[in-house]
């Protein structure tokens, strides 16, 4: 986006936005609320939902916020008579075949169109004929269907193509009877939930979740994944004492990684539930070297006057610590203050399969966000494989690879092709194989 800032005005107050940044981004940024269903920044534009509607000055008509980017002197208008007239007739479109059982969705509490219905009340439904209902199915054991509860915003369509490049879900169908399905039925993917995520109705559930709580019973606890370095932040939600759900979900949490979590991050934690987890420190006393469940406190004295112990007979530094590769950087830090300040001993790592620190230390510039490589012109890909082990990573590669057309060198031992990228992106891979063969022999 351009750094250069022009004039808007919207509801007679001015500001100062970046050129060419999109009318709906500015409003909502500003605290002027634009209601909408199929927009969501990070993908496609697909405009089919028309409430996001303003009005321009010199437009002969409303016009949809989310195509629009702001001009230097554009006057916008988001709320009036006339705008709420039209956006209320496209919500009680949206409602004619949409079942009004709200008590009974899985997604009650979390729905989109239940909150705008809601907010703004006095909804009339004028349409008498038989709703267009459609049996509820499983795509997979992960995800469930009720179709009858589309709304057609196609988000999920586009977070399966441009997210994960897989295409598995694909509209079917025109007008009245098109519907949102799969080929042969059966959800042919990796299986990793985005588009329960982003649905903004109970048309896509979390099949593993469905008819067990309400959200609002639930306690919601922002916590990182460990299952790779992307770092991506969830939210977990809980009942009691078991973790019954894990979402992305931008009202409880908001990472860098938006609301994308892959097949791990989202389905990857019955084992915290699990009846043979270990949930108490044991202890293991010399007596018959069983393991004795413990108190928290017994056990860090316990562990504490043996490593007292051992410092006593052989020094500070016949001691290590050891971290997980698994632990956030937060917990690094503080377990490498703990090796140097409490134990005072300069043996410190965090286990890795393997390590390219010196070669990072020689570069002599700065790492890459995520974002920069969501945005990246050209990418140099060396060694790895962020599909299978940082998906987030992975994600953004084939972001910038297919919406921004950037340019992708891998440097590998084996061939890695980003799903649905294009071979003409990779073309190059073939001559850096062979180059990176012929240096090393």
């Amino acid at each position: 986006m351009s750094t250069e800032l022009i004039k808007v005005t919207i509801n007679g107050a001015d500001f100062q936005v970046p050129k060419s940044a999109r009318l709906i981004d500015v409003c909502r940024e500003n605290d002027f609320a634009i209601p909408s269903f199929c927009y969501y920044a990070d993908l496609a534009l697909q405009a089919s939902c028309r409430m996001c509607l303003v009005r321009i000055e010199k437009m002969p008509k409303l016009q949809t916020s989310c195509t629009i980017t702001c001009t230097d002197g554009m006057i916008v208008t988001t709320q009036s008579e006339e705008i709420e007239k039209a956006q209320r007739s496209m919500l009680e479109f949206l409602l004619a075949n949409h079942p009004l059982d709200c008590p009974v969705c899985d997604r009650g509490g979390e729905c989109e169109l239940q909150e705008l219905t809601f907010d703004w009340g006095n909804l009339e439904e004028r349409f008498i004929e038989k709703k267009n209902a459609k049996a509820e199915r499983y795509l997979s054991p992960m995800v469930a269907n009720d179709p009858q509860r589309c709304i057609l915003c196609k988000r999920c369509t586009r977070v399966c193509d441009e997210w994960m490049g897989e295409e598995a879900i694909e509209a079917g169908n025109r007008g009245a009877n098109m519907v949102i399905g799969t080929f042969g039925g059966w959800l042919n993917c990796s299986q990793c939930g985005n588009c329960i995520e982003v649905c903004p109705t109970g048309t896509l559930l979390d099949g593993t979740y469905r008819h067990q709580h309400r959200p609002w019973e639930l306690t919601q606890t922002i916590s990182t994944c460990t299952y790779c370095s992307d770092g991506c932040q969830m939210s977990l939600g809980s009942r009691g004492e078991d973790l019954v759900r894990i979402v992305a979900r931008d009202r409880y949490v908001n990472g860098h990684n938006g609301e994308f979590l892959c097949v791990k991050g989202r389905f990857g934690h019955p084992f915290v539930n699990h009846e043979k987890r270990i949930r108490t420190p044991l202890i293991r006393y010399k007596k018959d070297g069983r393991l004795i469940p413990a108190t928290w406190d017994e056990a860090i004295r316990f562990a504490a006057a043996h490593l007292d112990k051992v410092v006593a007979e052989h020094g500070n530094n016949s001691l290590a610590v050891i971290g997980s590769p698994r632990l956030t950087n937060e917990s690094i830090y503080a377990l490498n203050k703990f090796a140097a300040e409490v134990v005072e001993t300069k043996h410190f790592a965090v286990a890795d399969a393997f390590s390219l620190n010196s070669f990072f230390a020689n570069l002599g510039g700065q790492l890459a966000t995520h974002r920069d490589i969501r945005y990246a012109k050209t990418i140099v890909l060396i060694g790895g494989e962020p599909e299978e082990r940082q998906a987030l990573t992975g994600k953004q590669v084939r972001q910038a690879v297919r919406n921004g057309g950037a340019n992708l060198i891998i440097i590998n031992c084996w061939p890695w092709r980003p799903a649905g990228a294009t071979l003409s992106r990779l073309e190059r891979w073939e001559s850096m194989r062979m180059n990176w063969k012929l240096r090393a022999m």
